[in-house]
C-alpha cells in the first residue's frame, strides 16, 4: 500500500493553485478523485484542463465531453 499523501510527502503546499490535466482516462480521474479528496486538508485550489488536441476524431470529442462533464460535477461538490 502506498504512503498516504501528505504535504511532507510532496511539493504542495496550502494555498497553492494546482492545475491537474485530465485526459478522461482511468489514470487521471482517480488521480483527480484522490486530490479532490486531500485538498481541503492540504489547503489546495484544484482547476481541472484538458487539452483537446483534435487527432482522435470522435473519441476526442467524448473525452472532451466526459472531463467537462466530470469537471462540471466536481465544482457542484
Amino acid at each position: 500500500m502506498a504512503a498516504p499523501l501528505t504535504p511532507a510527502r510532496t511539493h504542495l503546499r496550502a494555498g497553492m493553485r494546482v492545475a491537474l490535466a485530465v485526459s478522461g482516462g482511468a489514470d487521471s480521474v482517480a488521480l483527480l478523485r484522490s486530490l479532490l479528496a486531500v485538498a481541503p486538508q492540504m489547503g489546495l485550489v484544484l482547476s481541472v484542463v484538458h487539452v483537446h488536441h483534435g487527432i482522435r476524431a470522435q473519441a476526442a470529442d467524448e473525452d472532451a465531453a466526459f472531463v467537462e462533464a466530470l469537471a462540471a460535477q466536481v465544482q457542484r461538490d
